[in-house]
């Protein structure tokens, strides 16, 4: 998603138009939030699915604008939940269905037969049929605010540098555990550096790639398991500045837990 002006036109099933004034972007989501002059009669809002799963199968509607056709409607059923992209950093949430999508239809509502919004429409797989892509109401829940208040995401910096631990890695490198982030280096004065992460101190290099080892592998973050970067990724997304969260980690001496305080993003 590319935003390189700060107003847009918006167009209504009434064909009228209206000016759109930018308020947050999300690039990395694709995502903007866009501020209208007109009252919930005049642009009656799109409920939210609610707290009901979405199923592999359920009947689903994509609204857009194809090749600037206005209000077109696709009808389709979920192909699958829990889908990756690459580019895109929402992880394995993607909604992936096989109602038909062309260029001009990403940021269109995709909604279930009730009318109730399931994701936004973001992607197709290139060089294949009925493979669209929606980014879950979860995600668009959890940054809204930040778009309204900050004009982007969230994000804290903990000042380090990591990388997932799997089981083949593991075994590799003989850690002593099979999941996680390990820690490769800390910035000096940084957050990670005040409550006492450490970085690895041996360099490896395997495969052609260069590994520091012997320093403290995240497992949980705020009482969640962190398998991957990715997920501690997420889950710094949802902290909030000042928040008090706990960080387990796994060192080459044993458990501990560590007390963060979430850091406010640098400006």
């Amino acid at each position: 998603m590319t935003v390189p002006i700060s107003e847009y036109q918006q167009f209504l099933r009434s064909r009228e138009t209206v000016s759109a004034r930018i308020v947050g972007t999300a690039p990395e989501f694709d995502l903007a939030l866009l501020s209208v002059p007109l009252t919930n009669d005049s642009l009656p809002p799109l409920t939210m699915h609610g707290d009901t799963p979405v199923l592999a199968g359920q009947t689903v509607l994509a609204v857009s604008y194809p090749f600037g056709l206005q209000s077109s409607v696709s009808r389709g059923i979920v192909s699958g939940v829990g889908r990756e992209l690459p580019g895109l950093e929402v992880g394995s949430n993607l909604i992936q269905f096989d109602a038909p999508i062309n260029p001009g239809q990403s940021g269109g509502p995709l909604v279930n037969i009730e009318g109730h919004l399931l994701g936004v429409t973001t992607a197709k797989m290139r060089g294949a049929e009925a493979m669209g892509f929606a980014i879950p109401t979860d995600l668009l829940t959890r940054v809204t605010p930040d778009l309204k208040s900050m004009g982007h995401p969230f994000r804290p910096e903990l000042g380090m540098s990591g990388t997932t631990v799997t089981r083949e890695l593991a075994e590799l490198l003989g850690l002593p555990v099979e999941w996680g982030v390990l820690v490769e280096s800390v910035d000096p004065e940084s957050a990670a550096s005040k409550i006492g992460l450490v970085a690895g101190h041996r360099h490896l290099e395997l495969g052609g790639r260069k590994w520091t080892i012997g320093g403290d592998i995240i497992v949980g973050f705020d009482q969640t398991p962190v398998q991957s970067a990715f997920e501690l990724d997420q889950l710094l997304l949802k902290a909030r500045p000042g928040q008090e969260v706990e960080v387990a980690v796994v060192s080459p001496t044993g458990h501990r837990k560590i007390t963060l305080i979430v850091p406010h993003m640098r400006h």
